[in-house]
C-alpha cells in the first residue's frame, strides 16, 4: 500500500498537468482571436498605441485649423484682432484698436437678452458696420450670422439708433483754417480758397420695404426704391442730416458756393450758387435774379464732388 507522500506527489503532478493544459488552451484561444502570438503581442501593442497617438495628433491639428478657418469666416472679435486689413475692409476703420474703442463705448447700452440673444454684442455691432460699409442685403447678413432675416433687420435698426445716440457728439465741424489745411489739392485747383466744403446729394438703391408708409417715402419717379442722402466732401467726410443743422451753419458763412442739384428752398439762403444740370435731362429750377450765374455742366462738378 503506497504511503502518504507518494499519494500527495501524484496528486500534485496531476494538478500541475491540468493547469498546464488549461494555460495552453488559453494561449491557443488568444492566438486564434487576435491573430498575434503571445510572444509578439507586447511589441505589437506598443506599435498600435504609437499609431493611435499619431492619429490623435493629426486629428487635433485638423481641428485647430478648422477652428481658425471658422473664426475667420464668422467675423468674430478674434479674427478682427488678428487681421488689421480685415478690420479696414469690413468697417472702414484704420485698425482694430479703434473698432474695439467704439465697441467698448456702446457695449453697455446693448441689451444682452431678447430674441437675438444668440448673437454676441460684437456680432450685432458688426451687422451695422457690414450694412453701412458694404451695403449687404439682409438675407446675406442672415446667412452669415446664422439667424433669420427678421432678427437681422431688428438688430440693425436697434443698433443703428444706439450708435447714432452715442457717437453723434464725436462729429465736429472743423473751422475754416483747418478745412483749408486739409482740403485736397484738386479742390484748390478747381475752386481756390473760397470753398469750404462741397455738398452732394445722391441716391442709394434700397430693398423694397414691407411697410406701406416706408414704400411711399422711398418712391421716386423712376420706379425704384431709393434713399436720398446729403453728404459733405472734405478730407474727413461726414454725413449731414437735416436735424444736424450743419447746412444752415454753412449757408450763413460768407462766400459759399453750392455744388448740387438745388431746390427753391436752397435759393433762400442767398449764397452764390454754381448750377449744375439735373440727371436724366430734367430742367434746373430757375435761380433768383441776384444769384444768376452761368450754369456749369454736371460732368464738371460731379467728379469734384467725389474727390476727383
Amino acid at each position: 500500500m503506497p504511503n502518504q507522500p507518494e499519494i500527495n506527489s501524484e496528486i500534485e503532478t496531476e494538478i500541475n498537468s491540468e493547469i498546464e493544459t488549461e494555460i495552453n488552451s488559453i494561449e491557443i484561444t488568444t492566438e486564434i482571436k487576435t491573430g498575434i502570438h503571445q510572444d509578439t503581442q507586447t511589441e505589437c501593442g506598443y506599435e498600435y498605441i504609437a499609431a493611435l497617438e499619431l492619429d490623435n495628433q493629426s486629428l487635433r491639428n485638423q481641428l485647430f485649423e478648422a477652428r481658425i478657418f471658422i473664426s475667420n469666416i464668422s467675423l468674430s472679435e478674434e479674427s478682427f484682432a488678428e487681421n488689421e486689413a480685415l478690420t479696414h475692409f469690413y468697417t472702414g476703420l484704420p485698425n482694430y484698436k479703434m473698432l474695439k474703442c467704439i465697441f467698448n463705448f456702446i457695449s453697455p447700452h446693448i441689451s444682452s437678452s431678447g430674441h437675438n440673444s444668440t448673437l454676441t454684442k460684437f456680432q450685432r455691432m458688426m451687422i451695422v458696420f457690414l450694412k453701412l460699409r458694404l451695403n449687404l442685403r439682409m438675407k446675406d447678413l442672415a446667412y452669415r450670422f446664422g439667424v433669420s432675416i427678421a432678427t437681422v433687420s431688428r438688430v440693425y435698426k436697434k443698433l443703428l439708433y444706439i450708435m447714432y445716440l452715442r457717437l453723434k457728439h464725436l462729429i465736429h465741424w472743423p473751422d475754416r483754417a483747418a478745412l483749408q489745411q486739409t482740403m485736397p489739392n484738386s479742390f484748390h485747383v478747381s475752386f481756390g480758397k473760397s470753398v469750404v466744403v462741397i455738398i452732394d446729394c445722391f441716391e442709394v438703391f434700397i430693398e423694397n420695404p414691407g411697410n406701406k408708409l416706408a414704400k411711399a417715402q422711398t418712391w421716386n419717379c423712376f420706379n425704384r426704391k431709393t434713399r436720398e442722402l446729403t453728404k459733405s466732401f472734405y478730407r474727413l467726410p461726414a454725413i449731414i442730416t437735416k436735424q444736424s443743422a450743419e447746412i444752415e451753419k454753412i449757408s450763413r458763412r460768407k462766400r459759399q458756393q453750392w455744388i448740387s442739384n438745388i431746390s427753391r428752398d436752397d435759393l433762400k439762403e442767398c449764397a452764390p450758387i454754381i448750377l449744375c444740370q439735373l440727371s436724366r435731362g430734367q430742367r434746373q429750377p430757375p435761380p433768383a435774379t441776384h444769384m444768376s450765374v452761368p450754369p456749369v455742366c454736371a460732368d464738371q462738378t460731379r467728379p469734384a464732388g467725389h474727390g476727383g
